[in-house]
């Protein structure tokens, strides 16, 4: 290993929410999975998905959302037109964080930063910290008090632009990655992790895994994630019997022919060696 985080990644896209059968879902979106590259490589790979798909200079706003992780708002720097939007999820993580000895300070929080009152939450702050009788809860509030001004234009846009329709990401990645990657990825190698990840992506995106031809070109194995069959050995090999995975819905499992994808995924599903 270099050092790299083998955390996997996930960067989705789309065009804003769509009302669909009574519920409101993300309009054409599409998933990209990293696992171990710089984030400037990620950012490159995701402004060239932006050319190769949309026309540039019709587009008015790019939102890139999340919990202000310095790999997100790298992206700042290689999309144009982008502003940063934090996480409502995170936000309030640390805003309950903050307050949980003090729990009378909260709506004094939230209303400064329903107000973009930048010096109202400094303010509150500063009286958090007053009132805290113990050391370690002094600075778990000054931590979430840093947390919340370093991300401040993350925030207050949402005063700013009614666009703005938020973040979702937590739902997204556990709904694509599933718990088994995104909480144990040191469980893995990174060949398995880029596998898996790769995997999951292809078939959100709409991909049909019984038209995979493995390690030929414009397929899910080719480039960056091109795999031996010991690697893929290793990756399936940490599989364990418990996992959540409803691989029995799978197609390329029920049609009966014997391929490299039937006997990855078929390893998957049974915890077994190639």
């Amino acid at each position: 290993m270099d050092g790299r985080d083998e955390t996997p990644r996930l960067v989705y896209i789309h065009e804003g929410r769509e009302e669909k059968n009574g519920r409101n879902v993300l309009k054409n979106v599409y998933y990209k999975a990293y696992v171990g590259e710089k984030p400037e490589d990620i950012w490159i790979d995701v402004a060239n998905y932006i050319e190769d798909n949309y026309k540039e200079e019709k587009i008015e706003k790019i939102y890139i959302a999340g919990d202000g992780a310095p790999w997100i708002k790298e992206g700042l720097k290689w999309i144009l037109k982008s502003r940063f939007v934090l996480d409502r999820y995170h936000l309030n993580k640390y805003v309950l964080k903050a307050t949980s000895k003090e729990p009378k300070y909260r709506d004094k929080i939230w209303r400064a930063i329903n107000e973009g009152d930048k010096e109202g939450v400094k303010k509150v702050f500063d009286e958090l910290i007053k009132a805290a009788e113990e050391e370690r809860e002094k600075e778990k509030i000054k931590e979430a008090r840093k947390y919340i001004l370093n991300n401040w234009e993350g925030i207050k846009i949402y005063n700013e632009d009614e666009d703005v329709i938020g973040c979702s990401a937590e739902g997204h990645i556990s709904h694509v990655f599933s718990a088994r990657l995104s909480r144990n990825p040191l469980g893995w190698s990174r060949e398995g992790l880029k596998l898996m990840a790769k995997l999951r992506v292809f078939s959100k995106n709409g991909g049909d895994l019984r038209e995979v031809e493995w390690g030929k070109k414009k397929n899910i194995n080719a480039g960056s994630y091109k795999l031996t069959k010991k690697q893929i050995k290793e990756a399936v090999r940490r599989v364990k019997t418990s996992t959540n995975e409803k691989i029995n819905n799978i197609t390329v499992l029920n049609i009966g022919k014997v391929t490299p994808i039937y006997r990855v995924l078929r390893a998957l599903k049974y915890a077994q060696v190639i």
